[in-house]
């Protein structure tokens, strides 16, 4: 995993500088205050969290009660997650403690793969985009269960294509997105929302 310090534009492979070795492939990575959350699978398919202390160069490897594990990030001092559930045959939502157990589970009506999965820094809402087209938005009330479409997944003749979206505060967050008209040239487009727009 390639690290760069933008202060020199120093770069390492930051697992080899801590001495993090496992079998297997990187799945997902989140960020919040100076740790790194990382999503791993083994080469038997095992997946395990191991979250970085950047300031301290230290690390824990966590083990999953749950598998089939699609993307993860911080919720306060616990973890949000979307897995498939093999039972259910859907993908489910599920808040992982620190040991890596399941502590509540939710079911959401637009979770699939996530290739956009941030939790705000409150730990009251998840910024979600479906890993499929169409492609769509989702902002869910972690407290309440409600969720609200910010950009519906409709295919029409504009093309809505999502690069990123992430929290700017617990009120606010960015969205990065091509948007392809035919006949047009393909246009990026980043603009701010708020929570309160959705959430009344």
């Amino acid at each position: 995993m390639l690290a760069i310090n933008l202060n020199d534009l120093s770069s390492c492979d930051l697992l080899d500088k801590l001495n993090i070795d496992y079998n297997g492939f990187l799945y997902w990575a989140a960020y919040q205050k100076n740790k790194l959350l990382l999503l791993i699978e083994d080469a038997q398919q095992k997946q395990s969290l191991i979250i970085i202390d950047l300031t301290k160069n230290t690390h824990q490897v966590i083990d999953l009660a749950v598998q089939n594990v699609n993307a993860v990030d911080f919720l306060g001092p616990l973890f949000i997650c979307s897995y498939y559930n093999e039972q259910l045959k859907r993908n489910q939502l599920a808040v992982l403690d620190s040991n890596g157990k399941v502590t509540r589970y939710f079911n959401i009506k637009n979770n699939n793969v996530s290739v956009v999965f941030r939790a705000s820094e409150d730990g009251k809402y998840l910024l979600f985009s479906q890993g499929k087209t169409p492609q769509g938005l989702f902002l869910y009330n972690i407290n309440d269960g409600c969720e609200y479409v910010v950009i519906p997944p409709v295919v029409n003749e504009t093309y809505r294509h999502i690069l990123y979206a992430g929290w700017k505060d617990d009120e606010s967050f960015y969205i990065l997105e091509l948007i392809v008209k035919p006949g047009s040239e393909d246009e990026y487009a980043l603009r701010e929302e708020k929570v309160s727009q959705y959430v009344k």
